[in-house]
């Protein structure tokens, strides 16, 4: 099983520690060093977030941050699609990837 970041959860990742860094620089890099642990822990427990509210997605509480990391479980690896703030709106639909066919509030497939 690998760890896969979809570009967007990436550039949610940078989004995050630029909006902290310029008001806490260490508190920035806490925060990102906090995401991808947590994400790093869905290798051996890739189901212990929760139901995600976009069918076929699971979401996972960064512990001790406001944020929460969307993501699938496929057969090979867990691909993290977003990492949002817990109060913002979420998107209707969370992209696999930038090519690749998104996964949709509607949608009912389990993202394999």
């Amino acid at each position: 099983m690998r760890l896969v970041w979809a570009r967007y959860a990436l550039d949610d990742r940078g989004n995050i520690f630029s909006h902290i860094e310029s008001e806490n620089p260490k508190a920035a890099a806490h925060v990102d060093e906090e995401i991808v642990r947590a994400a790093r822990r869905l290798l051996d427990f890739p189901e212990s977030g929760r139901p995600g509210r976009i069918a076929g997605t699971r979401e996972l509480v960064i512990p001790r941050t406001p944020y929460i990391a969307a993501y699938v479980v496929m057969a090979d690896r867990v691909r993290i699609l977003r990492v949002l703030h817990g109060a913002q709106m979420w998107p209707d639909e969370l992209d696999e990837n930038r090519t690749g066919r998104g996964i949709h509030r509607e949608d009912s497939s389990d993202g394999k």
